[in-house]
């Protein structure tokens, strides 16, 4: 029995072994991968300074597990290791030439010529092919000047901050570290000053940036050349603690001092006749708002690149910004090249200047209040999002003065564009690669204007004015086609109307928005100040006084004139209210649902198409079917999709 049992156990163990010798020849065609090896190099510009000790590879000689008849090897992947046809793995180099300021990977026999040696710092993969079998080997090659400097903050950091410690005592013992380092404006980063021992603000804020990641603060490098007695390089760093906002600064000058200071909300700021000036933004968070006063002073404006420096520089994003009603300026690029997507621009709001929202590609809207006198050139250049709500763009009745370039390559734009007759100048390709705008509608005289305020446009743009105003001219005005229209005769919403005359996101038709399901016919009417007007449903057929039903999606209003000719028309849009009936219910729901899910005949259900676009995003989507449930099962805050 023993004897037997002792066979049985022999020939589960030769059987495993026969399993694990298949498994690993399946492997070898197939190509295995033989762990990770770190090398590492070090730049011939720290000859003299620092060397790589012998415990560090700086060279790797692969050898392969079995052997063959043929060996080939070969980097399949980065450029960082070299490869000899032994599998000798070392670190690539590439040579440049130098002749004064000027390099060249080719040696010119220039004399005093310089030659220096870069390596190709990061990952690669090199295969190894014996017979019919793949060896794969992972490389890193390894700054070891890096990681020199930062074993050294590492140690620092273990040897001078505990557990024990505040955020803000570690943050001052943090701070003090590039102290120890002369001022020396020919090194920028943390390992040139650390291994040369001096560098400048830039290196000295890298070096704190780089120990608050080691311990947990939240920091970024921030543009600092505004702070008193700075250079127009100065560079420092942000530091989060708690709610607050500290300025960490090593010093521009020799010998080397440190500082840390809280900043109120994390604004800079200037005060100039007892007010503020927003000068920067350091802080953290992505929807900002814009205090009325800061210790103690009036904000009163938006200085000059306020939130552009802090973006550009510490990477941090801001996407919505909320201003105080005592703003009365917003200075030059002051929002340029953000990531906002929405503002609130306050009525005491006077001047928006030059470039102040150039280049926001992600701003969707903005309500320019009716305080505002100028708008500046490239105010809102390229804001390609800007759609104002989807409605025709009205500039405020207050402005007097449209900069050049002002609203170019703003292609979210739509409809009809009104300028109002407070309007003196409107300066050269103010409108310009707006393809959307579609006619231009000036309520007052003709302005003075430049080269090609609309840009270049063929007939189907038209621009509109009032007969008896000044300084217009027909068939054409400066190149574009015309044509007069009467104001009274158009369809107007009376000043106490929630409702708003749209152009819809998905084919371009003027719509009417903002009316709530359950409407009926007399309050609809209600909300317009021309008398002239015939109410019909989504089939076309005119509704009479004894019409008692509600007000439903799809329904058009028009407008006639004395004669009985419709002049003006726009389409009855409540949102989620997709049947028609003016009710928002299961119905809708169930018509959206199987539309979505494809169910043949359900797009006619539809009564108007952007009734079911309820995000107004321009689709109808899975995200326009939930808010529709969640609305009809009362979640909270789902109404306002539906106002």
């Amino acid at each position: 029995m023993k004897f037997g049992k002792i066979l049985g156990f022999l020939a589960a163990v030769l059987l495993l072994i026969g399993v694990l010798a298949v498994l690993l020849a399946v492997g070898a065609a197939a190509g295995l991968a033989r762990g990770e090896i770190t090398l590492y190099a070090l730049q011939d510009s720290y000859d003299g300074y620092l060397s790589i000790p012998e415990e560090y590879p700086v060279s790797y000689q692969i050898e392969l597990p079995v052997s063959g008849k043929s060996t080939v090897y070969r980097v399949v992947s980065g450029d960082s290791v070299t490869v000899t046809a032994e599998g000798f793995v070392t670190p690539a180099v590439q040579v440049w030439y130098w002749n004064g300021g000027i390099g060249s990977s080719w040696p010119t026999g220039a004399e005093n010529e310089r030659v220096e040696y870069r390596y190709n710092f990061g990952a690669s993969v090199v295969k190894a092919t014996i017979d019919e079998s793949e060896y794969y080997y992972s490389f890193t090659v390894t700054d070891y000047a890096s990681y020199y400097a930062q074993s050294i903050m590492q140690e620092y950091v273990q040897a001078n901050i505990t557990d024990t410690m505040s955020d803000i005592e570690k943050l001052y013992a943090i701070t003090s570290f590039p102290t120890q380092y002369i001022y020396d404006s020919r090194y920028s980063g943390y390992t040139s000053m650390i291994v040369f021992g001096g560098g400048d603000c830039w290196a000295s804020t890298a070096a704190i940036l780089y120990m608050c990641d080691i311990v947990g603060l939240p920091a970024h490098i921030r543009y600092a050349a505004n702070d008193f007695g700075a250079g127009s390089g100065h560079r420092n760093a942000a530091v989060q603690i708690g709610d607050e906002v500290y300025i960490a600064d090593a010093g521009y000058y020799s010998p080397r001092t440190f500082s840390v200071k809280k900043e109120s909300y994390g604004f800079s700021y200037s005060v100039s006749n007892g007010n503020a000036t927003i000068t920067q933004y350091d802080g953290f968070d992505s929807h900002v708002t814009i205090p009325d006063s800061i210790d103690g002073y009036p904000v009163t404006a938006i200085g000059d690149d306020a939130f552009w420096y802090g973006e550009s520089y510490s990477g941090q994003i801001v996407e919505s910004i909320e201003l105080p009603s005592t703003i009365t300026s917003i200075g030059k690029y002051a929002f340029f090249a953000t990531h906002i997507k929405e503002i609130t621009l306050p009525n005491s709001l006077k001047t928006i200047g030059e470039g102040t929202f150039g280049d926001c590609a992600s701003l969707v809207t903005v309500d320019i209040p009716s305080s505002v006198v100028s708008i500046g050139d490239h105010a809102f250049r390229n804001c390609t999002s800007l759609s104002s709500g989807q409605t025709d763009f009205k500039i405020p009745d207050s402005v007097t003065h449209i900069g050049q370039y002002a609203f170019y390559g703003c292609s979210g734009i739509s409809g009809s564009l009104t300028i109002p007759a407070s309007v003196e100048a409107i300066w050269m390709n103010a409108f310009d690669e707006c393809a959307g705008i579609t006619a231009a509608k000036f309520v007052g005289n003709a302005p003075t204007v430049g080269d090609s305020i609309f840009g270049t446009r063929g007939n189907e743009f038209v621009i509109y004015y009032q007969s008896g105003k000044s300084g217009w001219t027909t068939p054409t005005w400066n190149g574009y086609k015309t044509a007069v229209y009467d104001p009274t005769q158009e369809i107007s919403l009376s000043s106490q109307s929630d409702y708003s005359i749209k152009t819809g996101k998905i084919d371009g038709e003027r719509i009417i928005a903002g009316v709530s399901e359950k409407t009926d016919c007399k309050t609809f009417l209600s909300s317009f100040e021309n008398t002239n007007l015939v109410l019909c449903n989504a089939d076309g057929e005119t509704l009479n006084d004894d019409y008692n039903g509600y007000v439903g999606t799809g329904f058009k209003l028009k407008a006639l004139d004395a004669s009985g000719t419709v002049i003006d028309e726009v389409t009855i849009i409540i949102n989620g209210e997709i049947s028609g009936d003016g009710e928002i219910d299961a119905t809708d729901r169930m018509i959206l649902a199987r539309f979505l899910a494809g169910w043949e005949g359900y797009e006619a259900k539809i009564t108007n198409k952007k009734s079911a676009d309820i995000d107004g995003d321009g689709e109808i989507t899975a995200k326009d079917r939930m808010l529709l449930a969640r609305y009809l099962a009362r979640w909270t805050g789902y109404d306002t999709y539906f106002k």
